[in-house]
């Protein structure tokens, strides 16, 4: 058989070779001042899949099928990331998004049985790129979603197909992802939460047990508002406390604290303590995790850390 018979046969090369010619087509109109570069990188990330594979079908039997089918797998990965991105900026109109994604999930499909046949002593849960993260035998993870190197997804966990987790990330037991969120590198989410569609977490946040998202003000059994989904954004570094519910459509600043059981139903600021219900107030953190005092003046000391932090006009920040 020859080289191209080889690799052309594949039903995960000629879908491969659908989806490029699906992104090209789609970015072909866009215009580069408005794109944000997107238009490159979706192309060059699609071509990356069909051309790995080929290289693995094809190579000699002295060098690695398998690298080739990890590398395609990687680029899967990043297609998604971009998707998920030019779907947030509305840069690609969110239902053509929605059908990339679902060829993309099939290619995913195939690559991943495609590594495993190469290397029938690789464990599926852990495939992830070059590099591997854990599941739970008891956890589901859905086809489609991008989970980042080191992360571990513990027991009786679901993790919806559009969902993107970051490295090194701890998803606890009885944990719900649900589709289209977002979280960051280091991201430690305990047992019982529940995280909504429209929230994304950046990095070292911290989600603690049976804390809760909303994504609407006002929801009817009877009456379907997926299409009023509101945002709420977590930023680096924050924590929220256990039994806390943060009500959808406000952000929570960078190392904010929020209390165990306060219930959010406004913005918060960076390093604000927040608590109670609804939550207010009572002070300012660290990025270390200490309450700083300022009764003394606009300037203190973080008593962890020995970072400073100074308070101006309704604002804390390190100096």
């Amino acid at each position: 058989m020859s080289y191209n018979d080889h690799f052309e046969k594949l039903d995960v090369w000629q879908k491969a070779m659908e989806f490029n010619k699906r992104i090209y087509a789609i970015t072909l109109d866009l215009p580069e001042e408005s794109s944000y570069g997107l238009k490159a990188f979706l192309r060059n990330a699609s071509i990356a899949i069909a051309s790995n594979i080929a290289e693995g079908a094809g190579s000699y039997p002295d060098n690695d099928h398998n690298d080739y089918y990890q590398k395609a797998y990687s680029a899967t990965f990043e297609v998604a990331t971009l998707l998920h991105l030019s779907d947030e900026i509305k840069i690609i109109p969110r239902h053509t998004c929605q059908e990339l994604r679902t060829e993309l999930e099939q290619i995913t499909r195939l690559l991943r049985d495609r590594v495993i046949e190469s290397n029938p002593d690789r464990n599926r849960n852990t495939l992830t790129g070059h590099t591997g993260y854990f599941v739970h035998p008891t956890a589901i993870v859905d086809h489609g979603a991008v989970i980042g190197k080191d992360t571990r997804i513990w027991h009786y966990t679901h993790i919806m197909e559009h969902t993107i987790i970051g490295e090194k990330c701890s998803i606890g037991q009885n944990v719900m992802i649900a589709n289209d969120v977002v979280l960051g590198n280091n991201v430690k989410v305990q047992n019982n939460v529940s995280i909504y569609t429209g929230v994304i977490c950046d990095d070292d946040v911290f989600l603690g047990p049976s804390m809760v998202f909303t994504n609407v003000i006002n929801p009817r059994s009877a009456v379907n508002r997926k299409e009023e989904f509101l945002k709420t954004r977590v930023n680096k570094g924050a924590t929220i406390g256990a039994n806390a519910t943060i009500v959808c459509g406000y952000d929570i600043g960078s190392y904010a604290f929020i209390g165990a059981g306060a219930v959010v139903t406004k913005a918060v600021p960076d390093y604000a303590l927040l608590v109670g219900n609804p939550a207010r107030q009572i002070g300012w953190m660290s990025a270390h995790g200490h309450r700083l005092d300022f009764e003394n003046g606009n300037k203190t000391t973080c008593p962890g850390s020995g970072e400073t932090y100074v308070l101006e006009n309704g604002t804390v920040k390190p100096v």
